[in-house]
């Protein structure tokens, strides 16, 4: 009788007595809702991380897996502590601790990240381990409390729960304000752009258009691959025997080209959609560091929206790098298993530390990028990737590093580079040119398998987005003149119809490419001045002309 009374007026239970009934004093419902608090915890990492991290360049979708997951992984912990402990407040309690233990990092690093990138203070590495540190000793002493003297720590469970509940309102808010913005304002700017740039381009169709038939046409971006010249000046690598090759099967090479931006996003939504984008500017705002700007223009582009009304195929073969891993508007859609927002989250996480899951997400990189090429080989099958004739993207984000192949496609462990000064230190040097020199030799593989299985002779574009240089200094608004003749210079190659390969000039720029080509089609589409514009990582619509610093011209 005398536990019975304890129970009944709030006061405390008698030690030893095990409550499997509600919390004392509360009613049912509200116990129960306290119970489960815990699962605010488990998902709160994953969306302060996309918040935070990701969402200014990330869509939505993308957050879909890895919000189950952690909703997964929260309901997992408490099922279990509710079976070692059967009292449900006591039980959530120790829940609560195991999951923030094992996000205790990736909070680190968010915070880290934030008085880096808001307050631009740098924080050293010992303050994140004396930080962690302490972090897990308060929430060892949680869960050891509420096993062993839960009567101590019983009367925080409310203020846990409305905190993790204010946590997860507050998130998404902040995720329902950010998409709505873009859904709503920024969504129909874009594609109200894109639709005036295809309304040009249909204009005045020509009556006698060089290309008649439908040929298959593919636009591979090869991430960070460098022209012969930085090649051979930074690298000491010699590639003229790949290009030899690319011409001994029809290739015409433009050696002069440069890149007309110096950011991937940038880079390609310039090419497929027809423009040097100085829209964007003012739609985005010059010191607006939010790319979401930028997901339709790689996702839906212009070119594939004409080439769609032509009759073409969409087929999008992606890579691990968001937003360019899938397409929503594409006929068959190649994508990877893990995108970069979901492995750097894992990585952020208490698993990071098990070498053998580091090791497994090296792994699902290099396999990502063995399935694009994979994907690639056999897009020209007549019964593969779509019915044609087709339009096919890829991304490829090699060589790009991290450095994960040697020149024979074996694995290697992963290496990114250490950049001093704006220089390559030499094992990364070394590891770029290995990475070249296996992009090389499977891409070609990949073109004569598209000739092979081709009823049609296609057309095949072949480019880097931009070439190589120190990231450092792309946060800097005023680089080393280093960066000006390294990172604009790339590969660009043609296969196209003989009759039109002498329109290819040597220092034809992205931007030019699909005008030059779907001018053969007879759209109205005249060459843009090849320029060259700088921007920044932190402020990437800021956008300036640096032509004559690439070029040494106006």
């Amino acid at each position: 009788m005398r536990e019975e009374a304890l129970l009944s007026d709030g006061s405390a239970r008698v030690q030893g007595a095990a409550t499997t009934g509600p919390c004392p004093g509360k009613k049912p419902g509200l116990a129960a809702g306290l119970a489960l608090y815990p699962l605010y915890y488990a998902v709160l990492p994953v969306l302060i991380s996309f918040n935070v991290r990701a969402a200014n360049s990330v869509p939505l979708l993308n957050l879909l897996l890895p919000l189950v997951v952690c909703l997964l992984l929260g309901l997992t912990v408490l099922v279990v502590s509710r079976v070692l402990l059967r009292g449900r407040q006591e039980s959530a309690l120790l829940a609560f601790s195991i999951i923030n233990a094992f996000y205790a990092i990736t909070y680190l690093l968010i915070a880290f990240e934030f008085a880096l990138t808001v307050f631009h203070v740098g924080l050293a590495a010992h303050l994140a381990q004396y930080a962690l540190l302490a972090i897990w000793l308060g929430l060892l002493l949680i869960g050891l409390t509420a096993v062993l003297k839960p009567v101590m720590v019983l009367p925080v469970v409310p203020i846990l729960a409305a905190c993790g509940r204010f946590l997860f309102v507050l998130q998404i808010l902040v995720l329902l304000y950010h998409e709505g913005t873009y859904q709503l304002l920024v969504r129909p700017a874009v594609q109200a752009r894109q639709a005036q740039i295809r309304q040009q381009a249909c204009s005045r169709l020509s009556t006698n258009p060089a290309i008649t038939g439908s040929p298959d046409i593919y636009y591979i971006i090869l991430d960070e691959m460098a022209g012969a010249s930085v090649l051979s000046r930074v690298f000491g690598y010699d590639n003229s025997s790949f290009r030899s090759q690319l011409a001994e099967r029809g290739f015409v090479i433009a050696g002069s080209s440069r890149s007309n931006f110096p950011l991937t996003r940038l880079s390609i939504s310039s090419s497929l959609n027809l423009s040097n984008l100085e829209f964007l500017p003012d739609l985005a705002g010059r010191g607006s560091e939010d790319y979401s700007v930028t997901n339709d223009l790689l996702q839906n582009s212009v070119v594939s929206r004409i080439l769609a009304d032509r009759g073409y195929s969409y087929v999008h073969i992606g890579s691990e790098m968001p937003p360019t891993d899938y397409s929503p508007f594409a006929k068959v859609s190649s994508h990877p298993d893990l995108d970069e927002f979901a492995i750097r989250f894992i990585e952020s996480t208490s698993l990071g530390f098990l070498p053998d899951l580091f090791q497994y997400l090296a792994d699902s990189r290099r396999r990502t990028r063995l399935a694009s090429l994979r994907a690639l080989s056999e897009s020209g099958e007549p019964q593969g990737q779509g019915p044609s004739p087709r339009f096919v993207f890829c991304h490829l984000l090699s060589p790009h590093e991290p450095f994960i192949f040697n020149h024979d496609g074996s694995g290697r462990t992963a290496l990114m580079p250490v950049r001093r000064d704006g220089l390559w230190d030499e094992a990364a040097r070394r590891a770029y040119v290995e990475q070249v020199r296996f992009m090389d030799a499977r891409i070609l593989t990949c073109i004569d398998d598209i000739l092979r299985q081709s009823k049609e002779r296609p057309i095949i574009i072949l480019q880097g987005d931009h070439g190589t240089y120190a990231e450092d200094e792309l946060a800097r608004e005023d680089p080393r003149e280093a960066l000006f003749k390294e990172r604009y210079d790339i590969l660009n190659a043609y296969l196209v119809p003989e009759k039109i390969k002498p329109s290819i000039y040597s220092s034809i720029s992205p931007v030019n490419s699909f005008r030059l080509i779907l001018s053969q089609f007879g759209y109205d589409l005249p060459l843009l001045p090849d320029r060259c514009f700088y921007s920044t990582y932190g402020r990437p619509f800021k956008i300036r002309d640096v032509t004559q610093r690439v070029l040494g011209r106006p």
